[in-house]
């Protein structure tokens, strides 16, 4: 059977809801638009007046208070041009505690004070704690650009200083400027805030915005609302202007709130039956969908949704969705056991490198000193050498303690001392902090057995330094190992193929242990760049590689009936 569309269903009932609504709105509004208009209109204008009484004492004050300081301080203002020192400095002490008393003291609603003279580049100011130092600083210069302005000038204006508007008074006379300040958005704060339905604007005479009591004021806020009243303030040099927005002329009707109770009564049954609808037809399919999605990140790969949906689109869906996983899953298998497969074929060649690396070395060896006749030597040889075998034939290719490799290395150079006695000095510094953390197995063995290689002579004596410590790299923390030489270096060709992105062992065999290495690393911990190979000046050469606290990747053997089992294990 045919199940349903969801998307119908919806739609029928938002519909039902809509036209119910308009049809009680129109109504409503119809009814009480004009009662509500000619309320806000009478209550704008009030307002406005009002507000505008407040704004314009506030100013007349501040004028006030630089008229008295002008006439209280004449004498001390005049000794400010005083050609001695010391008299202009006593004059500007009393300027300076004058206008300090008068604003502590709350004597003028100013919210800066400040006497700027151009004689000698005096400029004296006192705040309230509201402005920090770099807006004192900006009111502060601009009026030392008043005080070189030449005549005589007194008027109200405003100015943006430091990002801020600011209404301020001047008096200009005799190279000398003395202002106070006000800021626009503080003499808005004092005004009611737009929950009332109202907002207050205030403006210059050429309708340029100084302040608002909206929170996000622009010169557009003028055009945003309806005017209902200026109020025009220090003879029209500023207009204070009350404006409604569109949004809060409904909230001020005040009758038939039966009309209104019912409206929301209907809305909230509709709202109900909707509600339960598409909790039932929506929201439910779209949980279980969700857990399933989350047990799914969990690995859970075998989860699958089973219930049954009452519209046709999530039917559809679940379907399509359970599809798809069965085929992601099985893709995501396949794939995996393609890389197993891959990982541990080519761990299992560098291992068989590695070894034979080692033992052709070591039967080299024995034969050459069993040419010279060092019978001696040879059995301390072949007992370090087999010490050697058991550690590297214990395990295969997995982490150990650094500090066993550490051990493994000393008997290694052991072992090399019986082949180039006193051609060999080196030095461990490994931290006690760090001997446990896990490196691969034979990292270190290869490099020092490479420097037996290449570097060591009979003729010379060889500095070996091998140092361990803690780094970060790419914001993780990691082993860094570092071992150098005092001997010829890498020749170039080398570096330059053991330090590219593509490089491979050559078909000669040389170097194939420092490939090696670099390979194992690339595969046990998934990422590049963890060795790295150069010379030192003035001879020399450095081998450093950074260790991952775990590995992503090992290839390692347990014990099991019968025998021992090789895996990689990730």
């Amino acid at each position: 059977m045919d199940k349903p569309s969801f998307l119908k269903k919806i739609f029928l009932l938002f519909f039902s809801m809509v036209a119910l609504l308009a049809f009680l709105l129109g109504a409503y509004l119809w009814t009480f638009y004009d009662v509500m208009a000619r309320e806000e209109r009478q209550e704008g204008t009030k307002q406005a007046e009002i507000h505008g009484v407040e704004i314009q004492a506030v100013l007349e004050q501040m004028d006030m208070s630089v008229r008295d300081l002008l006439q209280r301080q004449y004498v001390n203002l005049q000794l400010l041009k005083n050609p001695e020192e010391a008299g202009r400095f006593y004059a500007a002490q009393s300027v300076f505690r004058y206008l300090k008393d008068v604003l502590a003291n709350n004597k003028t609603r100013a919210e800066c004070l400040v006497v700027a003279d151009n004689a000698y580049d005096i400029c004296l100011d006192y705040a309230v704690s509201g402005l920090n130092y770099w807006d004192r600083e900006a009111l502060r210069q601009f009026a030392k650009s008043f005080a070189y302005t030449l005549g005589t000038d007194q008027q109200w204006s405003h100015a943006v200083l430091n990002q801020q508007e600011y209404v301020y008074r001047v008096y200009l006379f005799e190279g000398r400027a003395v202002m106070a300040y006000y800021r626009a958005a503080q003499l808005t704060a004092m005004l009611p805030k737009t929950e009332t339905g109202f907002y207050f604007v205030l403006s210059d005479q050429e309708g340029n915005l100084l302040s608002s009591t909206g929170t996000s004021a622009n010169q557009e806020t003028l055009s945003r609302g309806t005017l209902i009243a200026s109020q025009p303030l220090l003879n029209g040099e500023l207009i204070l202007s009350c404006l409604v927005q569109p949004h809060f002329l409904w909230p001020l009707l005040r009758t038939n709130m039966t009309a209104v109770l019912l409206m929301i009564l209907v809305a909230l049954a509709v709202t109900m039956l909707l509600f339960r609808y598409m909790r039932k037809q929506l929201y439910a399919p779209m949980q279980k969908m969700s857990e399933v999605m989350d047990r799914i990140e969990r690995q859970e790969y075998d989860v699958r949704i089973m219930e049954s949906f009452g519209t046709r689109e999530f039917e559809q869906l679940k379907n399509s969705f359970n599809h798809l996983m069965d085929e992601i899953v099985n893709l995501k298998i396949n794939r995996y056991e393609q890389i197993i497969a891959l990982q541990d074929m080519e761990l299992k060649s560098i291992r068989l490198q590695l070894r034979p690396h080692f033992f052709l070395n070591a039967i080299t060896t024995i034969s050459s000193l069993e040419q010279q006749n060092r019978n001696k030597e040879i059995s301390v040889y072949v007992d370090a050498l087999s010490r050697n075998i058991r550690y590297m034939f214990r395990s295969g290719l997995h982490t150990v303690p650094v500090k066993e490799e550490i051990q493994h290395i000393e008997n290694y150079f052991s072992m090399q001392e019986c082949v180039y006695p006193g051609c060999i000095f080196h030095w461990i510094d490994l931290p006690e902090e760090l001997a446990g953390w896990p490196i691969p197995q034979m990292l270190i063995q290869t490099i020092i057995e490479n420097e037996y290689k290449y570097a060591v002579s009979m003729e010379d004596v060889l500095t070996i330094l091998i140092r361990v410590s803690l780094c970060k790299l790419d914001g993780e923390q990691m082993l860094k190992i570092t071992i150098e030489d005092d001997g010829k270096g890498y020749p170039a060709e080398v570096l330059e193929a053991m330090n590219s992105k593509d490089v491979q062992p050559s078909a000669d065999g040389n170097r194939v242990g420092l490939w090696s290495i670099r390979r194992i690393l690339e595969l046990m911990y998934e990422r590049q760049g963890l060795i790295q190979f150069s010379n030192i000046t003035p001879h020399g050469c450095m081998n450093t590689m950074y260790v991952p606290r775990k590995p992503l990747h090992e290839y390692s053997t347990e014990p099991e009936k019968g025998g021992s089992h090789e895996h990689l294990v990730g």
